[in-house]
């Protein structure tokens, strides 16, 4: 028996960060790059499954590079895939999504193929009977409301990750394997974990990254909550500056806490990131 079958999307996203919006015809430099998991319900499950809980997750992929990633990324979080079916002659979802570094604005090209659909046939209704809950998003309509007729009748919590009227599609479907915003008592838990590693000593992002297993783009609002939130005990959030390791220039007055581009003397990019540490006030 799983705790929670999740019916919904899954796909594959492309982030960019940028120093600003392209104008029409522009080439810019990107300031990072990665390629993570996402979906409204495969990235509530790789939560819920991080958090121990039993999940299997409905739905399908297509046969492409994308699909594959996506099952992969989705095995190795535990979430079970006995009922991923993967259809011949598809491509599975992915979204390029171009986030300005300054503001965190997002704008999100995307594209699913509208052949790997779930269809009320595809349901394991036995798995979901005996579930402890039931999470659906708004994407997958006709087996949803199947299954949710059955929740009912059943007795099973029904949850609904359902996108807002008139966002743009993709816009709440972010994910690192998987990175969904986290619930506030998810988000407390993971600054509680990044306070008590920086008490033990410094940290650059990327390492407070892999150390809680967020993605590191989330890192630098933890960090900022987590610099104010300080303050009431007493203790602060300070900083080892980082360094350009073409001329030695250290950054030692700059407070924002992401990572400087480019050293204002040498204009070289080769710059060590900064490290974190939580010190009495």
């Amino acid at each position: 028996m799983v705790d929670v079958v999740g019916i919904g999307l899954n796909a594959i996203d492309y982030l960019v960060g940028l120093p600003r919006f392209p104008v029409p015809g522009e080439k810019l430099r990107m300031s990072a790059f990665a390629r993570e998991g996402g979906g409204q319900v495969a990235t509530a499950l790789v939560a819920l499954s991080r958090w121990g809980r039993r999940c299997k997750y409905v739905g399908n992929v297509g046969d492409d590079e994308h699909g594959r990633l996506s099952s992969l990324l989705l095995s190795r979080e535990g979430v079970d895939l006995a009922h991923v079916r993967t259809v011949p002659g598809t491509s599975s979802q992915f979204a390029v999504i171009l986030v300005e570094e300054d503001t965190g604005e997002r704008t999100i090209p995307w594209d699913r193929d509208p052949r790997i659909r779930v269809s009320p046939e595809d349901l394991p209704l036995d798995d979901i009977r005996r579930a402890r809950a039931l999470l659906l998003d708004g994407h997958d309509v006709l087996p949803g409301l199947s299954c949710r007729g059955m929740g009912g009748r059943a007795a099973i919590p029904t949850i609904g990750a359902i996108r807002a009227a008139g966002a743009s599609p993709g816009r709440q479907e972010r994910g690192g394997l998987m990175t969904h915003d986290s619930t506030p008592e998810g988000a407390e838990t993971i600054r509680r974990r990044i306070r008590a590693l920086l008490e033990e000593g410094p940290l650059t992002a990327k390492e407070i990254s892999s150390a809680v297993r967020r993605p590191e783009k989330e890192i630098a609002n933890h960090l900022e909550h987590l610099k104010k939130s300080l303050h009431s005990d007493g203790r602060r959030l300070s900083q080892v500056p980082a360094e350009c390791r073409g001329c030695g220039f250290v950054f030692r007055k700059r407070e924002r806490l992401k990572a400087p581009s480019r050293c204002p003397i040498c204009k070289g990019e080769a710059i060590s990131d900064p490290a974190f540490r939580v010190q009495d006030g």
